[in-house]
């Protein structure tokens, strides 16, 4: 019993250390990268900026940070769907009241984001 009490405690403090991570969205880049560099990848899945938003967010969990280059002559749209366009960027995963996904423009960019 007291076992089972403390490795519960231990997974939820783990759970709870985990660190957020910055993923990065740039619609310029030709290959789509892992999100996990600010630069555009030199290949399919190299480290390197999403080129949409939505990939970002299906990839973050609580915490995590979406920030994305761009500009309004190159806007950002919802990719469209056998239904037609997708109502709005979405989150797959819920943040947390003290750890949101958040989703914000990279320092000094100006995206302009439709949906």
């Amino acid at each position: 019993m007291n076992k089972t009490i403390i490795w519960i405690f231990m997974t939820m403090l783990l759970i709870d250390c985990a660190s957020a991570t910055t993923y990065y969205v740039d619609n310029t880049c030709t290959n789509q990268g892992n999100g996990q560099g600010d630069n555009c990848a030199a290949s399919f899945g190299a480290s390197g900026a999403y080129k949409d938003i939505q990939d970002c967010l299906n990839n973050a969990y609580a915490g995590d940070t979406c920030l994305v280059k761009g500009n309004s002559s190159d806007p950002y749209m919802p990719l469209p769907t056998c239904l037609g366009y997708m109502p709005a960027y979405r989150p797959v995963r819920d943040g947390t009241a003290s750890a949101p996904i958040t989703l914000k423009a990279y320092p000094d960019a100006r995206p302009l984001i439709v949906s």
